[in-house]
């Protein structure tokens, strides 16, 4: 009888273990289905995350591709529009270049040295070049030109063109003679202005400065030499009045003089000492 107890007492115990087991095992189970459940349903959040994200990704690249056609596009009309404007800046710079040359001119002057009543007497040759057709004027202010002025302008004319291959082409030139202070006209010689005139187209047709320290007198050939004149010691002293040195053909140079005096054979040396060199 005790016997049959006792294993009826380990049966029950022997029940209460397993279904303590059994407790501990199902509970075991039940938290990590619920452990899975809940990691299962994290990465499905975060697989809908990634999808969204994967989707926002390629809205971007799409947008970045949208904007990338829309840059290349600027560049290309960029580059018209640059090419556009090159042209429109060369077509400036020419209408430019057209309207200077349109408003282009340069005016010089050079002091004549003549004789009038038996004195010496210093006019202005004022010379001045605008655009044109080659044609030569002449203004008068207050003196009076006899007709080797006309001939010593030609020869001068011929001798730019000979020497240094100048001529007018394409311009037109002014010349005007006035005698300073004057009150009435006077008569000039104009053969001893040969090389005045000379030296004034020059430094015209080069761009050239003159020297107004100093006077010259002298005929002029088409071969730039310089011819020999009248009235050389009336000229110096006026040209004393005006200048430092005073420019005479070779061999007539006078004895007295109240200026300093130089010879000078062709229109180089007349140059030499007329034009300032920068």
């Amino acid at each position: 009888m005790k016997g049959k107890i006792a294993l009826i007492f380990l049966l029950i115990v022997f029940g209460l273990v397993l279904s303590a087991i059994y407790y501990t095992f199902d509970n075991q189970i039940r938290i990590k289905n619920e452990i899975i459940i809940k990691q299962a349903l994290e990465l499905q959040n975060k697989s809908e995350k990634i999808q969204q994200l994967i989707k926002a990704i390629k809205e971007r690249d799409k947008k970045i591709m949208e904007l990338q056609r829309t840059l290349k596009e600027r560049e290309n009309e960029l580059k018209i529009i640059e090419s556009q404007i090159s042209k429109i800046e060369e077509n400036l710079t020419k209408v430019k270049s057209e309207i200077e040359k349109l408003s282009w001119n340069y005016s010089q002057w050079v002091y004549i040295a003549g004789v009038h009543d038996g004195e010496g007497a210093i006019l202005i040759l004022e010379g001045e070049l605008k655009i044109g057709t080659g044609k030569v004027l002449v203004d008068l202010e207050n003196a009076y030109l006899d007709v080797s002025f006309q001939e010593s302008l030609n020869k001068a004319l011929r001798m730019i063109n000979k020497v240094f291959s100048k001529t007018l082409s394409g311009k037109d030139l002014i010349l005007r003679v006035r005698k300073p202070g004057a009150k009435k006209r006077i008569l000039i010689e104009g053969k001893s202005a040969g090389v005045a005139i000379a030296v004034l187209l020059y430094a015209l047709l080069e761009n050239k400065e003159i020297n107004k320290s100093v006077v010259v007198t002298g005929a002029i050939d088409e071969n730039g030499n310089v011819g020999k004149v009248g009235g050389i010691e009336a000229k110096a002293e006026a040209a004393a009045k005006v200048a430092k040195l005073f420019l005479v053909p070779k061999g007539q140079k006078p004895f007295r003089s109240p200026i300093e005096v130089k010879e000078i054979s062709t229109i180089h040396d007349a140059i030499k000492y007329m034009i300032i060199e920068k």
